[in-house]
């Protein structure tokens, strides 16, 4: 037999190539019109492409993915928290409220009311002069215990419709009696 190409699949029929493709063949000595074809063959630079585009993809795969973390990240970063504190013991809290600019306390809390476990609130007025008077049916009482809000611990120094939010601020509102200190 005389020998050609060497490949490991090997196909008896016809003499033929397929659309230019490189293949291999071994001639047989009784019939040289029939040869032991092999499956067609890459050659070294078809092979070399295929690599080269599914090392590429492969890459961009991995450079993408951390790309939409660190961008989703970015988006987690920018919330803001509310605690409703009802003075007995029993608060709610809502830890990722989406954080927008010129958000002020008052829209912080209006959101957390919309939440699926939100709670009912009641206010007078709005902008500068925005008063909140009841938040989950629980009323002001005037001489006695009142909702009162701190933002990261400070108490609010004007209305909660006008203190406007930095991301990752915590509002707290709180039932309690009122004390200048």
């Amino acid at each position: 037999m005389r020998s050609v190409r060497f490949s490991w699949r090997f196909q008896i029929g016809p003499r033929r190539i397929l659309s230019g493709q490189p293949h291999s063949f071994i001639a047989s000595k009784t019939n040289p019109s029939f040869l032991v074809k092999s499956v067609p063959m890459l050659s070294t630079l078809h092979l070399s492409r295929r690599i080269l585009i599914l090392c590429l993809l492969t890459f961009s795969c991995l450079t993408v993915v951390p790309a939409n973390q660190s961008h989703s990240q970015d988006k987690t970063s920018k919330t803001v928290s509310l605690i409703v504190d009802y003075g007995n013991g029993f608060e709610r809290r809502y830890t990722t409220l989406p954080w927008t600019k010129n958000m002020t306390a008052l829209d912080a809390t209006r959101l957390a009311s919309k939440h699926k476990q939100g709670f009912a609130i009641l206010v007078k007025g709005s902008g500068a002069t925005a008063f909140v008077t009841s938040i989950d049916g629980v009323e002001n009482e005037g001489q006695g215990k009142n909702w009162m809000y701190r933002v990261n611990g400070k108490k609010g120094d004007r209305s909660s419709g006008v203190y406007e939010l930095r991301a990752n601020d915590v509002v707290k509102w709180t039932f309690e009696v009122f004390d200048a200190n």
